[in-house]
């Protein structure tokens, strides 16, 4: 047998070689599966997705979360998508840099919080799989609600103290939101975000329990009342 003969043989053979070991990486490879989100919104009216961000944290490890897909931010009509490999059990968290929208994780009682411009609230936390034998496309839905945010007035005299909110009618019962402060300067730009709509009553008191002034606001859906405080 010649010399090319042999060359050509044994190039055959790497070639065969190359390709069984390129055969048996893509099937040791995990199948990808794509998840599909749409975000609803109950009322959209002058908001914004881009003022909500997804982040996902995901393993083939049931016992891991190590694998992230990092910041996603939805489209114009609340739909985003990421991929996952087959078999992976994921964490998913929603943001928003939007006072008005409602905490959807805690009851429904309690999704008003604190918020101050540049923050990102937490407002969806959520675990989910992806069988082994799923389909290729996956579509699932987040349900969101709007309420309102307003900022409050701190009286001048006011320098350390608490401010009381609640929505009326309130009852004997019913959940009255409290935030205590030791520096009147700390609460210049702190927004009260989730807030239900309807008519909130809002008082100011010291340390010793003297109220200094009351007011009550009226607060549509998806509004966020700025205020210029004396």
């Amino acid at each position: 047998m010649g010399l090319k003969m042999k060359l050509a043989i044994i190039g055959c053979l790497i070639c065969v070689g190359i390709s069984a070991t390129a055969e048996e990486v893509r099937a040791q490879q995990p199948r990808m599966v794509t998840l599909k989100w749409q975000i609803h919104l109950d009322d959209k009216r002058d908001f914004s997705f881009t003022k909500l961000r997804a982040t996902v944290f995901h393993s083939l490890d049931r016992n891991r979360r190590d694998e992230s897909s990092g910041s996603i931010i939805p489209d114009e009509s609340g739909r985003f998508s990421f991929a996952v490999p087959a078999g992976s059990q994921g964490s998913l968290s929603l943001t928003t840099s939007d006072p008005t929208v409602m905490n959807a994780i805690a009851p429904e009682e309690h999704t008003d919080y604190s918020w101050q411009p540049g923050q990102w609230e937490l407002i969806v936390s959520s675990d989910f799989e992806v069988p082994d034998d799923s389909p290729p496309i996956i579509e699932r839905k987040i349900e969101l609600r709007r309420g309102a945010a307003f900022s409050p007035c701190i009286p001048p005299r006011l320098k350390r103290g608490f401010v009381f909110y609640w929505r009326l009618p309130g009852s004997r019962n019913e959940k009255r939101n409290v935030t205590a402060f030791v520096d009147a300067s700390v609460m210049k730009d702190e927004v009260f975000g989730g807030l239900e709509p309807g008519r909130w009553y809002v008082k100011y008191e010291d340390r010793e329990g003297h109220k200094l002034s009351a007011e009550t606001l009226d607060l549509r859906i998806g509004e966020f009342l700025r205020r210029k405080c004396r």
